[in-house]
């Protein structure tokens, strides 16, 4: 099982990560149920539109036009641990649309070129729809990183994401110097109060990854397959996370007595890139295919907000206070290129019995980069841009993903699939990669076709909700299950 380390640091909300490029280059069988049901080992077969996402020469197989439509339902189940305590769990489903496409097969009488197809549609490559929810009493508090983030800085020069809304908010103060700042969890000698208070998180993220796919494919001699495509990939990652402390139940801290923060983060960009690919029949059973993907340059745009409300006891007069504090609302635009991708496969084709195939791909996460000048090349931007990139070589390895499928014809129209992937752990670790098993069935009409697909994704998550240089660390162990339903209507025409 493949374990995520994801850190948020609230001092800089919109400060891209090495982890957050794992979102745009980490990509599992989707697309049509039939591609899902094999576990996406379609790369020497070809003949569906969600396979031409892997391997565009998949399309000059074709031997009839063709319309595509797969709606899918997406099950999540989170469960999560705070420092070792209690347990959460949070389920979500969502409804979408995994693929929908039209292919346009035109046939020749010639003996070498046989037919030339276009197609053009859209797949889905990834779907960011969960929620995650944990809660705990343990020491320490995020206002003691909203103190931390503001050591050594005038009011006026605070981060207005942390630090500004705190102060607006009371829940950071001065102390005997302009650019030093306490909080109601430090006493009157300058020491911590490390007594457990309770908390709690509610993390919520939509939207997905789907990739618009312009392909050719060619059919030559009925021997040897070739087809191009340009994927044009549209991104849209909106999170919510609410994240709140109190002392109602123990009152341990003398003047706290709870707080809400928020942070609103939505990502929004396209990408652009390439796919060439080949397959070739040795035999009428055996077929090998292999395909390359050009990195695809991503133009990326994030608007955030952060909000505070925090409850306290002035300690003049004993009485109850609220504060509040709204950021303004931050943009920053940026660039990411992913690495390149190589495919390659072998299938064995029985008519009466059905295929097995195998699919191997190569990526060197390493590789990806991000460009955080695109809207200002200033030393700031440039030095954070190559510290992060640094930071990705450091951290993550090349990987094999390993696909296998199979389907049998249990009679003349109808099918049976099953199919695992392995997937190789993006990170210099230890850690192994994580499996995806899949299973489906379908039926084949002669003009109509229905397919049905189950996935499902395993995987474990570690997570800190805040960073400080004094608190013991908040750690959030979360399991994840990520459960497919895709059904897949196809028209021959």
């Amino acid at each position: 099982m493949c374990l995520l380390v994801l850190s948020v640091a609230v001092s800089i909300l919109n400060g891209q990560t090495a982890s957050e490029s794992l979102r745009y280059s980490e990509l599992f069988p989707s697309g049509t149920a039939r591609n899902v049901g094999v576990g996406g080992a379609m790369s020497s077969l070809g003949g569906d539109f969600g396979a031409l996402s892997t391997n565009p020469a998949g399309l000059g197989v074709y031997r009839k036009s063709e319309f595509v439509l797969s709606p899918a339902v997406l099950f999540t189940n989170i469960n999560s641990v705070l420092n070792d305590g209690n347990s959460n769990t949070a389920n979500n489903s969502h409804f979408g649309i995994e693929n929908i496409g039209l292919v346009f097969y035109k046939g020749y009488d010639n003996q070498k070129l046989k037919s030339f197809n276009f197609a053009a549609g859209i797949n889905r490559l990834v779907n960011f729809n969960r929620r995650i929810e944990y809660n705990g009493t343990t020491p320490g508090s995020i206002v003691n990183s909203f103190v931390d983030d503001s050591q050594g800085l005038f009011a006026d020069d605070l981060n207005p994401f942390t630090g500004g809304i705190a102060l607006n908010a009371g829940a950071i103060f001065n102390l005997d110097a302009d650019d030093v700042w306490g909080s109601d969890f430090v006493d009157q000698n300058g020491y911590l109060f490390f007594d457990p208070i309770d908390r709690e998180e509610t993390i919520t993220t939509t939207g997905g990854i789907s990739e618009i796919l312009l392909a050719l494919g060619f059919n030559i001699s009925d021997k040897l397959y070739l087809g191009g495509a340009l994927n044009l990939p549209l991104v849209r990652f909106e999170e919510v996370r609410e994240y709140t402390e109190n002392d109602q139940t123990s009152d341990v801290i003398p003047f706290f007595r709870d707080l809400t923060y928020e942070q609103r983060l939505s990502t929004t960009g396209v990408g652009i890139g390439f796919k060439a690919g080949a397959i070739y029949r040795i035999t009428n059973q055996i077929r090998i295919g292999a395909s390359v993907h050009s990195p695809t340059r991503y133009r990326l745009s994030d608007d955030f907000t952060t909000s505070l409300n925090y409850v306290f006891i002035d300690e003049a007069d004993g009485s109850l206070n609220s504060g509040d504090g709204d950021s303004p609302v931050g943009s920053f635009g940026y660039a990411l290129r992913t690495p390149w991708r190589y495919n390659g496969g072998v299938s064995v084709v029985l008519r009466k019995f059905g295929f097995i195939s195998v699919d191997l791909e190569y990526l060197d996460y390493t590789t990806s980069t991000f460009d955080l000048t695109v809207d200002g090349n200033n030393s700031i931007n440039q030095i954070a841009g190559d510290n992060l990139n640094n930071q990705i070589v450091d951290d993550f390895q090349n990987a094999f993903n390993v696909k296998i499928g199979a389907e049998y014809l249990l009679a003349k129209k109808f099918r049976l699939r099953a199919g695992y992937g392995l997937f190789g752990n993006p990170f210099n670790s230890d850690e192994s990669g994580r499996g995806v098993l899949s299973l489906g069935a379908g039926f084949r009409g002669e003009r109509v076709y229905l397919d049905l697909a189950f996935r499902t994704i395993k995987s474990e998550e570690l997570y800190t909700p805040y960073d400080t240089f004094v608190d013991e660390q908040q750690l959030v162990d979360s399991d994840i299950s990520a459960n497919n339903f895709i059904l897949t209507f196809g028209y021959r025409f």
